[in-house]
């Protein structure tokens, strides 16, 4: 009967894991949209509406992972706008997986000051492909709240569905293994209660009972594994981040 009650012992880990991964996971969402909730709009040229405003915020507390910032100003006063939107991330100590978005009026002039941990995410290059002729258009216009809003709206797309793929891609192949795992261990349990009286079949029941020591084995270890997904995939990277990643376009 040992096999039974290591059996229970390691299915009830099992559960507990699950639950504490599940858990875990809410938890980091929550997490993130609690952070995101906040300001995420320094609009010192005032150009931008409050329901723009208003979209940006709710923009970021949908995202998935991240954040994107909107800075506007007059004008740099002869720095670069590199050099300022560096200082303005520094200085506001915004995490690896922040997006500063910095729009210098006067100066026509737009930078994607980008943390470490999205410089994959959004490579160089990428600012090209959002600052759009009808995004300049509305510039020009000085409709900021159009072309800001069609910016962040790609940018919100793009963490959406560009963060953590791979990640979602390897834990579901885990929970695969894992339901597979349980159904094999199901089965091998059901073998073991029927052989287990017939004397004839005491080989093969000693074989099903190493076989489903060694399931349970990898069974533990797969979902141990999950679990570290969980929690490596925190939602706005770990560390503060000085934002030395970026691109200028102008319009």
């Amino acid at each position: 009967m040992k096999i039974y009650h290591l059996a229970k012992k390691l299915l009830l880990a099992t559960v507990v894991l699950i639950v504490g991964w599940v858990a875990f996971t809410a938890s980091s969402t929550a997490s993130a949209a609690m952070r995101n909730q906040g300001q995420n709009v320094d609009d010192q040229a005032d150009v931008l509406s409050q329901k723009t405003i208003d979209r940006i915020n709710n923009k970021n507390h949908h995202l998935k992972q991240g954040r994107i910032f909107v800075l506007t100003i007059d004008t740099t006063d002869g720095k670069s706008i590199g050099e300022v939107a560096h200082r303005y991330y520094a200085n506001h100590r915004f995490r690896t997986k922040t997006a500063l978005l910095v729009i210098a009026v006067d100066d026509r002039k737009v930078r994607l000051q980008t943390g470490s941990s999205l410089k994959t995410i959004f490579p160089r290059g990428y600012l090209d492909t959002i600052l759009t002729t009808d995004v300049k258009n509305s510039f020009r216009d000085e409709d900021f709240d159009t072309g800001v809003m069609a910016m962040v709206s790609s940018m919100s797309n793009k963490l959406n569905n560009s963060i953590g793929q791979k990640k979602q891609s390897t834990r579901s192949y885990i929970i695969y293994a894992i339901i597979g795992l349980v159904i094999a261990l199901i089965l091998i349990f059901i073998s073991i209660r029927i052989a287990q009286n017939d004397e004839s079949k005491a080989q093969a029941v000693k074989l099903l009972k190493r076989t489903s020591k060694i399931l349970l084995g990898i069974l533990f270890a797969l979902v141990a594994i999950l679990a570290f997904f969980g929690n490596s995939d925190d939602s706005d990277g770990d560390s503060y981040d000085g934002g030395d990643s970026g691109e200028d376009g102008s319009w």
